[in-house]
């Protein structure tokens, strides 16, 4: 897949999250190619318990298996707005040698 394929999926994802913040991770393997994607989720039925990131869903899907993980957020008019993976997400990615990337920084 191409960058522009990989990012339209990637928008495509993230709007389909219920969160406040919408952002999905698509996971590549070593060859590039797509392993699967998710959004973020709620916890639990209580909004304000927290939220699944995304990266730790594929993480947890995934393992090993995965290279690169690419997150994207989107706003409310459907707009790619600027994201980093939290200090947690990217300590556990960085533990297991996967790259993350951002659809924002492409």
């Amino acid at each position: 897949m191409t960058k522009r394929e990989l990012k339209r999926l990637a928008e495509k994802k993230a709007r389909q999250s219920s969160c406040t913040y919408r952002v999905s991770a698509i996971g590549l393997n070593k060859r590039g190619e797509v392993l699967g994607s998710t959004t973020n989720r709620h916890r639990s039925i209580h909004p304000v318990k927290g939220n699944i990131h995304a990266e730790i869903a594929l993480i947890h899907k995934y393992g090993k298996q995965l290279r690169t993980i690419i997150i994207c957020r989107v706003g409310n008019g459907g707009d790619i707005l600027p994201i980093h993976p939290c200090p947690n997400c990217q300590r556990i990615a960085d533990s297991l040698g996967i790259k993350i990337e951002t659809v924002w920084e492409w």
